[in-house]
């Protein structure tokens, strides 16, 4: 029976055929069609290698996946960062973008871009451009810690975890890198068709210009310098010869060997210790200190971890500068990481050949379920992993990393130098650690082929980074998944404490299972949650924002010119000045506006009385010209009314109404004339009589007060004396005469 597949599903989750042959058609159809390297399966993105530029990178894609939310467009790296940096700023957590796949299947490059969304989205808000210096700090990193594989020509053989720090608005304050297991065999042993870092390469290319004629050393920057310096003598350490002692128990090196010159002036290293050290070791006892000779095979064993320790150390130094340049002195917020690593490398026992550690892993991990013994090669295992079983031989050349389960543990000593696998395990489990206090979001990177072409390769990554096996858990129907405490942390809010006991939950019962530990929900149904949280939120930001503001505006101090600016509002809408010029206002506009009122009606008034008046002297004219002619010998007005009503009824039934209108209309004009008349003597009369009072009390105001005063005065009581001296003289005489 032959199956109809989808023609371009941007969600693998989507299909309806949820199988191995519909998943990679929907692939090969989109990777056939330009600019479709990125498919959904969930919140998994999967980004297939497409060996080419593509311009889907640009700036201005960027701002199209700014602010936009994961669905909405079409599947890209740019969508995935964006919604860790929504996710950031929404729910104030951590967030870690975490690259994976095999090499050369394109997860540094995705790295890289999500890098760049945040330089140009989270922008520094200062002129620090710390984005720049994220993003100049990979061709640095490329260039000391990338070599040519069989895989891939610039492949990471390290692996790194860039922590890129936001303030508390959102913008890049910083960044921090942290480096796992840098595969230092590379620098003494290449497999074929594999090359070393390109660092070597760039040094040896630059080996003509004038600037490097000594080695490609002397630049400006005294930092650049001594790592040239450092990478010309690693080369030159590589090169010096070790010549073998007809016993075979030690060896030599010319002091003639041009390379060892080199080293030493290089490192500023005496020559004569250089040469002795580079074929003697020192045996350091309790008691005693041993000076022993080395054979060829261990003077080069030596001569290589040496190459190995400088580089490393060299490579640790420069990962330092690089975070202290990334550094700021504000204070992080938060932070999204983007973690780049590759697959585990082998760690080379000393002494020890691929059949013998074989064995003891066949020895020891017999009785696992995950391991198992290939039926035709000693030299190969077999890892069962959850999604498939995945074969790893012992091949030195191998990039397979390898350790037993539970490491013998060693005596607690100061002194003793950690192991590479221990150092190692203490930085996984940091990472762990960091990884688990954030929300991951998932860029599984898929390679086509091994030969950098389009071909069905894809199947096995599929299965190897757990996609298929994303899928059966949506064929399944609930491919969202909390654990109890997640889910009660984050959608607490929908609820209020009150609610808990009701049977609603605002949930069709078929929408989601309870387990054992986690609660499952079908598809759609935590993005449903999602807005519900989120309008419950926006609901809550607003009132807060109302509230806050409101206090903030009774709070805080008023700003004294904007205090002075209210006063003056305040005294200008409620001062007596105000209400003074308020009324004068309102008193000059009333006067104004009845003013033009009168005038207007006054000119109504005449108008209508001129029209009037003119329309009822030409009729009265007219019918008094035709009556006076027809009763020229009546004198009186009953003679003229009779003879109009004997000779013309309607003429004089006109004229006698015009008439007697014209009389009463002079009897009335009359009247009113008289009664203006009598109306302005008595007004001017009462005014003259009321100025007569007023003058005549005023004056005589004036003469009592006149009057009082002389009755004061010493005159007027000596002239009354004076009256009273002669009659009581008069009387004197009288009464002596007597």
């Amino acid at each position: 029976m032959l199956l109809r597949l989808e023609d371009d599903t941007n969600d693998l989750t989507a299909l309806s055929y949820l199988h191995e042959p519909a998943v990679l058609h929907n692939l090969r159809v989109r990777f056939l069609e330009p600019n479709h390297i990125y498919t959904y399966c969930g919140i998994v993105l999967v980004a297939i290698n497409p060996y080419d530029q593509l311009h889907i990178y640009g700036e201005e894609v960027i701002r199209a996946y700014s602010g936009q939310n994961m669905g909405d467009m079409d599947p890209h790296i740019f969508a995935v960062a964006e919604e860790a940096y929504k996710q950031m700023g929404r729910d104030e957590r951590n967030q870690s973008i975490i690259v994976s796949g095999e090499s050369g299947a394109g997860k540094t490059v995705s790295a890289k871009y999500a890098m760049r969304f945040f330089a140009t989205v989270g922008g520094s808000a200062n002129d620090t451009n710390v984005e720049e210096k994220v993003l100049a700090s990979s061709p640095i990193m490329e260039a000391i810690g990338n070599a040519k594989t069989t895989r891939n020509d610039n492949s990471s053989r390290f692996g790194k975890y860039i922590q890129i720090g936001f303030s508390r608005h959102f913008h890049i304050i910083g960044a921090n890198m942290r480096t796992y297991l840098l595969e230092k065999s590379r620098v003494v042993f290449q497999a074929e068709d594999e090359r070393n870092y390109h660092i070597f390469y760039q040094l040896c290319a630059s080996s003509s210009l004038p600037e490097f004629r000594e080695l490609g050393l002397r630049i400006k920057e005294s930092s650049q310098s001594s790592i040239f310096k450092v990478v010309a003598s690693i080369l030159h350490l590589g090169n010096i010869e070790i010549c073998a002692e007809r016993d075979g128990e030690s060896c030599h090196v010319s002091r003639d060997d041009l390379h060892l010159q080199h080293f030493s002036r290089l490192l500023g290293v005496e020559l004569q210790q250089m040469e002795h050290w580079l074929c003697h070791r020192k045996l350091v006892t309790s008691s005693e200190t041993y000076l022993k000779n080395m054979s060829k095979k261990q003077a080069e064993n030596a001569r290589n971890a040496l190459a190995k320790h400088i580089y490393a150390r060299m490579f640790d130094w420069i990962v330092e500068h690089i975070n202290k340049v990334l550094q700021s002195s504000s204070k992080q917020h938060s932070f999204i990481g983007v973690l780049d690593i590759y697959g585990l490398h082998f760690l080379l026992v000393p002494k020890g050949t691929d059949q013998n550690w074989a064995q003891k892993l066949y020895q020891k991990h017999s009785s696992s379920a995950h391991f198992q013994k290939p039926r035709m090669s000693n030299t190969s295992f077999i890892i069962n992993h959850f999604a498939d079983k995945v074969l790893r031989n012992t091949r030195r050349s191998s990039r397979v990393n390898v350790r037993p389960a539970k490491p013998t543990p060693r005596p607690a000593n100061k002194e003793h130098r950690k192991t590479v696998g221990h150092q190692f395990r203490s930085s996984l489990h940091m990472l762990m650690e960091t990884l688990n206090a954030t929300t991951p979001h998932y860029v599984r990177c898929i390679k086509p082929n091994d030969y950098k072409g389009r071909s069905r390769r894809a199947v096995q990554q599929l299965r190897a980074c757990g996609v298929l096996e994303t899928i059966r858990i949506s064929a399944a129907g609930y491919p969202s998944r909390w654990t109890y405490p997640d889910f009660f942390s984050r959608y607490r809010v929908l609820l209020k404490k009150s609610d808990m006991t009701l049977a609603d939950k605002k949930l069709e019962p078929d929408m989601f299972q309870f387990g054992k530990t986690k609660i499952f929900f079908r598809a759609g149904q935590v993005a449903y949650l999602e807005k519900l949280r989120a309008d419950r939120f926006r609901s809550a930001c607003i009132r807060i924002q109302k509230t806050v503001r409101g206090w903030l505006q009774r709070s805080v101090p008023e700003d004294p010119q904007d205090r002075r600016h209210a006063t003056e509002i305040r005294e200008g809408l409620h001062g007596p000045q105000t209400r003074a010029a308020l009324i004068c206002q309102k008193q000059l506009r009333m006067v104004r506006d009845r003013r033009a009122f009168l005038r207007v009606r006054r000119a109504a008034v005449t108008i209508q009385a001129f029209t009037r008046g003119m329309f009822t002297r030409h009729i009265f004219k007219e019918v008094s010209t035709s009556c006076l002619l027809q009763s020229r010998a009546s004198s009186c007005t009953e003679g003229f009314l009779f003879h109009c009503h004997v000779t013309s009824p309607l003429s004089c039934d006109l004229t006698t109404v015009i008439f007697l209108l014209h009389h009463k209309a002079m009897i009335i004009q009359r009247c009113v004339r008289g009664w203006l008349q009598r109306r302005k003597f008595q007004r001017s009369r009462a005014a003259a009589i009321t100025l007569q009072c007023a003058f005549r009390c005023v004056r005589a105001k004036r003469r009592v007060q006149q009057l009082k005063v002389e009755a004061r005065s010493a005159q007027h009581l000596k002239k009354l004396n004076s009256g009273m001296e002669t009659r009581s003289c008069s009387c004197r005489g009288r009464w002596t005469t007597r």
